[in-house]
This record gives structure tokens, sequence and C-alpha cells, in this order.
């Protein structure tokens, strides 16, 4: 189902679609009568008879391991890493005392890397040297020995199915939303709320996909919470190229953005870098010409010019391309932006 970013009681069906602009950061809603969904019920008998058996062999993923059960069940973490050859008992402490094993390695090669990463970070030379010397023996211990298995291959020999009437379920639920921050003016976000038949919360769709989202379900009360994403801006400087004192310099006559963004940088001392190539002397796609790099920091968002210390010596036939960076900003990451021409 689909619900609306909007404050009051609807009414929500499967396949509705709802939208809103101007998410507040806080938003409570009342579904009166949400359509669970059309069920289908079957059922099936099939006979089955074995087509094919090949033996595999898969490597253990520690779960029947007696030293891991000690370690993460019975709290003797220091006396089961002493029971690994090649660790000893003050290595087994300062693993311990590290947390190196907040959880149980998956795999053989797993728990290899989790040595390798505390033998350097800790101070522990040879450690993983000293453990492969009692690979089999550590792989039998730790339940990570590759163990035989037969893989069978069934196919069935006939099926017998009868279908039965659909039934439309409905159920009232209390739905929450509750964002990091609430979305920028200019934003506009529909957010699709998909519901099982079962009662549990499957999914939550954006369409702009400004948040992640989470949930928690206690009974009918469905609690969704959206983290704000920071995406990569939009080169929004409108900008001249102009010279000062023979240097290259921008002209900046407007940041085109909403003033919500520049206050927030305001607000949290961010810092904008302009960066990028004064051109000259190009006179075809053949010939380049010559090319000098610059780079600015900001931190004035009023109408201004920027000077860098590029000096320009052919005045008649010269431009500049640029990007910028925000460092600071809630809603924006500070990735380069895509880069613009001064002509």
């Amino acid at each position: 189902a689909a619900v609306a970013i909007e404050k009051g009681s609807i009414n929500v069906s499967t396949g509705s679609k709802y939208y809103a602009k101007n998410m507040p950061s806080n938003s409570e809603y009342k579904v009166d009568g949400i359509e669970l969904g059309s069920v289908n019920t079957y059922q099936r008998k099939y006979e089955w008879e074995e087509k094919s058996v090949e033996i595999v062999y898969v490597e253990g993923e520690g779960r029947d391991s007696a030293t891991w059960n000690s370690y993460y069940n019975e709290g003797q973490k220091v006396s089961a890493l002493e029971e690994i050859k090649g660790i000893g008992n003050s290595r087994a402490k300062t693993l311990v005392n590290k947390n190196v094993f907040n959880t149980k390695p998956r795999s053989w090669g797993e728990f290899i890397n989790r040595l390798n990463d505390a033998q350097q970070r800790y101070d522990m030379p040879n450690l993983v040297n000293d453990v492969k010397q009692y690979t089999d023996f550590n792989k039998d211990l730790l339940d990570y020995a590759k163990k035989r298995m037969e893989k069978v291959t069934w196919v069935a020999k006939s099926e017998w199915r009868s279908q039965y009437s659909k039934v439309a379920q409905y159920k009232q639920i209390d739905l929450r939303v509750e964002l990091s921050i609430a979305a920028l003016n200019r934003e506009s976000e529909a957010l699709k709320f998909v519901i099982g038949c079962d009662s549990s919360a499957v999914a939550v769709y954006t369409s702009a996909n400004y948040y992640d989202f989470s949930y928690s379900v206690n009974r009918d009360d469905y609690d969704f919470k959206g983290a704000r994403k920071k995406v990569t801006p939009s080169n929004f400087i409108n900008a001249a190229k102009t010279l000062v004192n023979g240097k290259f310099a921008m002209n900046i006559n407007s940041f085109g953005i909403d003033q919500e963004v520049i206050n927030d940088l305001k607000d949290n001392k961010g810092t904008m870098t302009i960066s990028g190539n004064v051109i000259e002397g190009e006179k075809s796609w053949k010939s380049k010409g010559t090319s000098t790099p610059f780079t600015v920091s900001i931190d004035s968002f009023s109408a201004q010019t920027v000077q860098t210390q590029v000096s320009v010596s052919d005045t008649e036939n010269y431009k500049a391309d640029f990007k910028i960076q925000l460092n600071g900003s809630t809603y924006f990451n500070n990735n380069n932006t895509s880069s613009k021409t001064l002509k």
C-alpha cells in the first residue's frame, strides 16, 4: 500500500499511490482501512523421484565447534582461544581484550583475516604463521574443515492442485514516519509502504531516494525512521570570468540554490572549495593550449569576486572550467560536482 505524507486520516488500498511535497520531520498517520491484499490459497501434492546424487565438499562455517561454543556461550574466552594451536596464553588475552572476535568468523579465510589484522594492529609478530603451522588441526577444532555431502536433485512425476476462492483481508494500523531532518522545500518525495498479508511490514520505497528507511513493528503499530542520505550537489554557481591585476578571477553573481541550503552551510560554519583550470591559447580540438590549475576556498556565500593566483597572458583567448565541493552541509556530501566552463 502507499500512503500520503500529510496529516490526518486517510484510506489506503492496495496499489494506490499518494504524493506530497515538503515533508515535515515528524508525521503520524491513522490508516483506517488498509487492504492487506487478496489471498489465493492452493493445495499441492507431488510424487517425487530421485534424479541424481552428487558428492560435494563444503567448507564448515564454525557452527559445530565446541571451542567457539565455549567462547561465545560459556564465557570461557581466553581458555577457548588457548585451544587453538599457535596462539598461546598472552596472545589469547590480547585478542579477548581487543574484542577481535566480537562476532564468529564464518570461514577459515575470515578467521585468518581477523588474526592478520590483529597481528598488525596489536604488535603480535608471526601470529598468523604460527597458527597456520597447525592448519589441519585448527580447521577441525573450529569446524572449518571441508565436509562430504550428498547433493540430491529430485524431479516431480505428477502434481495435483486445487484452487480456492480469493479472500480480501483488511486491518486498521497506526503508521508513523520520523525523518532525521525535514526535506528541502524544493524536494518532492513519495513513499510507498508495502504491508504483507501477515501484517508484517515488507518494504518502503521512495521516489526520490533522499532517505534510507528502517522500520519496527509492534502489533498494529508501524514505526518507520528515515535517515537523510547526503547526495552530490549540482554546480549551482552563476559566475563570469574577469581579470584582476592580470590574474584570473570569478565574478559570482549568485548562488543558484535554496537559501535554506546556504543558511545551513553558514550555521555549520561550512566552506566551499572552487577548483578548476585556466586554459589559454586553445585554437581547435587538436590544439588544446596551456592549462593552469587553481583552487580557492570561500566561507562567505554572497555575490563576490573570487581571486586566484593564475596569471593570464593571452587576455583575448582564454577560458576557465571549474567545479565546486561543499564541506559541512547537512544535505549534500563533499563529492566534486560536474564542471562548468566560463568563456
